[in-house]
């Protein structure tokens, strides 16, 4: 009769103490485990000593560390994820790593009204800006109401009347006149014999000017009188 001789068979090591001494066999530090797998060295480290515990987000993302460290170090990771989940994973283990908050779009509704003020202020600031700027550069507004270019006049004296913007100085034939704060002004003028030129200008203080010229025509009463006589 045969006689068997029982033997015990040794425990294999566990997966995190294969993994060390595979990296060992290939000379590698574990800060270049590190660099190769593009993880915080504090990981591969807590690997090797098998403290599982200490890889965050639970189950899911310790076998895909497991996979990219058997992968940096060439060898295939099969085995040892296997030998991982039947010693290190309960069976019972159901965690997964924690859900993304999702973020309503009424959370961004501040942010974007704040930025629709911003945008609206800054927009009304150009704007402002910009007017004040065209209405400095731009010549000023001049509207002559009388007397209109070509007018006769029977009499010597004729009043210019028209009106310009406020801020505007106002001549005429190069002489200053008042103006009014609505922006009116009426000068009276005497005339010459013949044809008389005027020369209104309004005139900005750092700005253009406008001019506007009128000529008028003064026939004496004896001229009159001779033409209607027969």
């Amino acid at each position: 009769m045969v006689s068997f001789e029982k033997k015990e068979l040794s425990r294999p090591k566990r997966v995190c103490l294969r993994l060390k001494e595979k990296r060992e066999a290939r000379g590698l530090t574990i800060s270049e485990v590190a660099k190769r797998t593009r993880i915080s060295q504090k990981y591969p480290e807590a690997l090797e000593q098998c403290r599982f515990h200490d890889i965050p987000f639970g189950t899911v993302y310790q076998k895909n560390f497991i996979k990219r460290y058997a992968s940096a170090l060439g060898v295939p990771h099969e085995e040892f994820l296997e030998q991982f989940l039947d010693e290190e994973v309960p069976t019972n283990d159901t965690r997964l790593p924690p859900p993304t908050k999702q973020k309503n779009w009424s959370s961004y509704l501040p942010a974007i009204i704040r930025s629709t003020l911003l945008a609206g202020v800054l927009f009304a600031t150009i704007g402002y800006l910009g007017i004040q700027v065209k209405q400095s550069i731009e010549p000023p507004s001049l509207i002559i109401y009388t007397p209109t270019d070509g007018f006769i006049a029977y009499a010597p004296e004729i009043i210019v009347h028209g009106t310009t913007e406020k801020e505007a100085q106002v001549f005429i034939n190069n002489e200053p006149i008042i103006l009014h704060d609505d922006g009116q002004f009426e000068e009276q003028m005497y005339l010459s014999d013949g044809v008389n030129t005027i020369s209104i200008s309004a005139k900005k203080k750092h700005g253009k000017t406008t001019v506007e010229t009128r000529h008028v025509i003064l026939k004496k009463t004896e001229e009159l009188t001779l033409r209607n006589m027969p």
